[in-house]
């Protein structure tokens, strides 16, 4: 995780992750054995997401996985910091005596936007997409007869539209 949430070692120390122990874990440790798919991201998941918070720390309860985001690991990796510190800040024995050595900030910013896109809107919006094909179509037809005039090319071969 250090090289995905951009962690600092040297600070931290490594902050690992795994999905598929090398080794199974004692029988009498293991509370239940799930299967677990990637999550669905349909209208009524990203719905449920955004009612989490209605019911997270209530009743004792925490709930953490990728699902409550993109599905992503950091996503899973991140809800699970957040739920373990919202366990130990609403429990008074509990309160201060973990802070993580880092701020938990979700992932989520605003796109940037490339020039080039921009640029494509503008073509869309006003038209000019249209004319610039047609302008573009001229140059190559232009091109296209200077090679089978000055060469000597035959391009008939080629099919035209």
């Amino acid at each position: 995780m250090n090289e995905l949430q951009h962690i600092s070692e040297k600070d931290h120390g490594p902050v690992l992750v795994t999905l598929n122990p090398p080794f199974e874990p004692k029988t009498d440790l293991v509370a239940g054995r799930y299967k677990y798919e990637h999550p669905v991201l349909d209208s009524a998941a990203i719905s449920a997401q955004k009612k989490m918070k209605t019911i997270q720390h209530v009743r004792g309860i925490s709930f953490a996985g990728a699902w409550l985001k993109y599905g992503f690991h950091e996503d899973g990796f991140t809800s699970g910091l957040h739920a373990a510190v919202g366990i130990v800040q609403g429990d008074s024995n509990l309160a201060g005596t973990i802070r993580p050595p880092f701020e938990i900030s979700p992932a989520d910013r605003e796109p940037e936007v490339p020039h080039v896109a921009t640029l494509f809107d503008l073509l869309e919006g006003t038209g000019l997409r249209v004319c610039l094909a047609y302008s573009l179509s001229f140059c190559l037809s232009v091109v296209r007869w200077a090679f089978c005039t000055f060469l000597g090319l035959d391009l008939s071969h080629v099919d035209r539209p």
